[in-house]
């Protein structure tokens, strides 16, 4: 999938990230590729080409798209959630995915709806530094995985 997709063109998905590198391409897509395989989700499956942009899968009858960060040990409730400040998708939902940085674990923070995340999220300016010494490097929306709503596998 990071490599070439049908669904983003001969370049891949890794061609289209617009903020790290090739890593947060590969990132990400393990972040929907663990939510697929914990839920009966379905990936990618776009009724027109353009919804590419908008999201990445379908699960429970609504459109989410997977925000996955990168992590060095297991996230915190206190850990963040958040998306950049410029994104301009309009999914439905977002699941927030946490990938270790040698990709050895990963963790399912939670999900909120579009309107949910707007509601509960703060919004931090680049340049900003966290208490544990992480400088933004964009201008965010940001809540918590406590805001989160739990991935219940019962009701998926």
């Amino acid at each position: 999938m990071a490599e070439i997709d049908d669904s983003y063109g001969s370049q891949g998905y890794a061609y289209n990230q617009i903020k790290t590198n090739k890593r947060s391409g590969i990132n990400g897509c393990l972040g929907e590729i663990v939510f697929r395989d914990y839920t009966d989700c379905k990936l990618h499956d776009y009724e027109n080409v353009g919804e590419v942009y908008h999201y990445d899968l379908k699960w429970n009858g609504l459109k989410y798209d997977v925000k996955t960060m990168t992590v060095f040990q297991k996230p915190p409730l206190t850990r963040d959630a958040c998306i950049t400040a410029f994104w301009n998708q309009k999914p439905e939902g977002l699941i927030f995915v946490y990938v270790m940085g040698d990709h050895t674990k990963a963790w399912i923070g939670g999900y909120l709806s579009y309107d949910e995340f707007y509601k509960k999220a703060v919004y931090i300016k680049a340049g900003h530094v966290r208490s544990d010494g992480f400088k933004y490097k964009w201008d965010n929306y940001t809540c918590m995985i406590s805001d989160l709503r739990e991935i219940d596998i019962n009701n998926t």
